[in-house]
């Protein structure tokens, strides 16, 4: 885990890296687009009978390919594509889990299925819901439509049929109680505690949704929300960090092998949790690490919640980011595979020095967002990890130069791979500031040895 400051991050020679890219200094530019798309959901539709397919990232982390493996991984054994032309409904079901309308319907292909969910006038609700049916038993797999992507499997109907229990074994709960968000944070939730079991499905749909329900319903911090969610309204509380991706017990220990580019070095990085430090009214975590990026040592203020990991500020008297845009999320729970979220925009900061020699500090905006890539199993230093989240953080950040009235930019690409139980397993950083190749700096970092404490 690392800090977003101009120091952590290779923007932390943001003041040399603007300077050498003063040449290729140009104004901004702009483009408008047309009116707001159909709101499409779409997912895939597996059954029991198969194994499910999955696939890595390439690009980015190609490049420094030789210090991380990344492999396939099958989160649920015993899956497959239902055949071409499996009937699915878009339906409303009440908090007993019957159909009360049938909106739409449509046929697989290729595995998938679509609804325009604008072309037929529905939205997303808490009892609007997928649904696939099969012809031989009568067995139903269904799932909440709470997002764009919503795949149908026993893992869905798992969720759905923990809600429809809830309000079962609850006289007065009702499934308007569950918001569409409450709903989308189970039922990924539910997914994760699954897929950290290892789980194989069994003979058929109904074997196997009673035995994932079983299997996730006993997860405590799984139960836990349940219940919060079930009261009316939004609940201020979330699932929590299921698996412990982001372990953050003092005494724990991380140890990783570093190479940076520019200029080219090996280094190690030893991060630690030392203690507490209190920021405001809020009492964080510290984060401490001895040489993050060869920069030199770094402590980050965090405060992990049920919702999130959110940044409270650093040490770093010379970063003029984190100040301006803490607090802010870090990462946000439950962990979802294609989820994204925008950390922080601002416009208009003080970059903090003059760099075109004006006697004016240069001004700057910045935009980070964050996506949970891929969910799948890597080797690092000869150590396999499996259940591997890759999270991907994209910043960018225009420099303002007051003399000239131009603008420079830079982008700062990090993958990061969190494993359950360990946290941070590796990570690969590019950024380029300006045009100059000058300013490109890649770095890695792996893990070598670690000692997380419970």
């Amino acid at each position: 885990m690392r800090s977003s400051s101009l120091k952590s991050l290779p923007l932390l020679a943001a003041c040399s890296l603007v300077a050498l890219a003063l040449g290729s200094c140009g104004g901004g530019g702009g483009g408008g687009g047309s009116g707001a798309a159909d709101f499409v959901v779409s997912g895939a539709v597996t059954a029991p009978g198969g194994v499910v397919a999955n696939f890595t990232r390439k690009d980015l982390l190609d490049r420094l390919a030789e210090l991380l493996v990344p492999a396939a991984f099958a989160d649920v054994t015993g899956l497959a594509a239902v055949l071409d032309g499996t009937g699915v409904s878009l339906i409303r079901i009440d908090g007993t889990g019957a159909q009360t309308a049938l909106l739409a319907s449509t046929t697989t292909r290729n595995g998938k299925y679509s609804f325009d969910l604008t072309a037929i006038g529905a939205g997303i609700a808490s009892n609007l819901a997928v649904q696939v049916t099969s012809t031989t038993s009568g067995a139903k797999m269904r799932a909440f439509v709470t997002s764009s992507t919503v795949n149908i499997d026993p893992m869905s109907e798992a969720a759905v049929k923990l809600v429809l229990d809830s309000i079962a074994a609850n006289p007065g709960e009702t499934l308007a109680n569950f918001t569409t968000k409450e709903l989308d944070d189970l039922s990924a939730s539910a997914r994760l505690v699954l897929a950290l079991q290892n789980p194989a499905a069994g003979v058929d749909i109904p074997s196997t949704v009673a035995a994932f329900e079983t299997a996730a319903a006993v997860d405590p911090n799984l139960s836990a929300f349940l219940t919060a969610a079930a009261a009316p309204g939004q609940t201020t509380s979330g699932p929590g960090d299921v698996g412990n991706y982001f372990p953050l017990t003092q005494g724990s220990t991380w140890t990783y092998g570093g190479l940076i580019s520019n200029p080219a070095a090996n280094y190690q990085n030893v991060a630690s949790i030392p203690g507490t430090q209190t920021i405001g009214s809020v009492l964080a975590t510290i984060y401490r690490e001895t040489n993050p990026g060869n920069n030199g040592p770094l402590d980050t203020y965090l405060l992990k919640t049920t919702t999130d990991v959110s940044v409270y500020g650093n040490n770093d008297p010379t970063d003029p980011l984190t100040p301006a845009v803490a607090p802010f999320r870090k990462i946000v729970f439950p962990l979802k595979k294609g989820a994204t979220f925008e950390q922080f925009s601002r416009t208009g900061l003080d970059f903090g020095s003059d760099v075109d020699g004006d006697g004016k500090n240069e001004t700057f905006d910045v935009v980070s967002t964050v996506t949970v890539f891929d969910f799948l199993s890597v080797s690092v230093a000869s150590t396999s990890y499996p259940n591997t989240f890759l999270i991907l953080t994209d910043t960018t950040l225009t420099v303002h130069l007051s003399a000239s009235h131009t603008t420079v930019s830079g982008v700062d690409n990090v993958a990061q791979y969190f494993a359950p139980g360990v946290g941070k397993v590796a990570s690969q950083e590019l950024t380029n500031f300006g045009d100059d190749p000058a300013t490109s700096v890649n770095t890695a970092e792996n893990l070598t040895a670690s000692t997380v404490m419970p």
